[in-house]
């Protein structure tokens, strides 16, 4: 688990660093944003078990630069019997990084009688709210899970 924890510091720092070195960086506006959300429906699948379909809301902030949101809470709902209550995040805080006008990078995990965490991709469309979409991302894991669904973002926050 503290190796887990040093690999994604790592990927972090390097993130953020090469984010934050580009002339082009994509950033989140407006920043600094308290109690950012993230919020809708979604559905994790693993191979060796049911999908479970549950209201998610993530909670966190958006840092100065605008190049990070951190999530530092994440709360999993009915839908589906099991969401909350077999099914939970793992792994906070999620990071959040804008990787261009259209996408984003999220570090986000799951657990259930199987666990899936890491690095997933989903498309970002701005507007009024903006929103995240995953269609299908691959949440690492042994062997990993699958997230689809579409969240709406808070504060009018987009992607510059």
């Amino acid at each position: 688990m503290i190796k887990c924890a040093a690999v994604l510091s790592a990927a972090i720092a390097l993130a953020t660093a090469g984010a934050a070195s580009s002339a082009s960086a994509a950033t989140f506006t407006p920043s600094p944003v308290a109690n950012f959300t993230l919020s809708g429906n979604l559905t994790v699948s693993h191979p060796q078990a049911t999908s479970v379909d549950c209201s998610v809301e993530m909670t966190g902030s958006i840092d100065t630069s605008g190049a990070t949101a951190v999530i530092s809470s994440v709360a999993i709902q009915p839908g589906d019997w099991a969401c909350g209550y077999l099914l939970t995040a793992s792994g906070t805080p999620w990071i959040v990084l804008p990787t261009s006008t259209s996408s984003v990078m999220i570090w986000m995990g799951f657990t259930s009688p199987w666990t899936c965490g890491g690095a997933t991709t989903a498309s970002w469309t701005n507007g009024a709210p903006s929103t995240v979409t995953f269609s299908g991302a691959t949440v690492p894991g042994s062997p990993g899970c699958s997230v689809t669904g579409t969240l709406t973002a808070s504060h009018s926050v987009t992607i510059m």
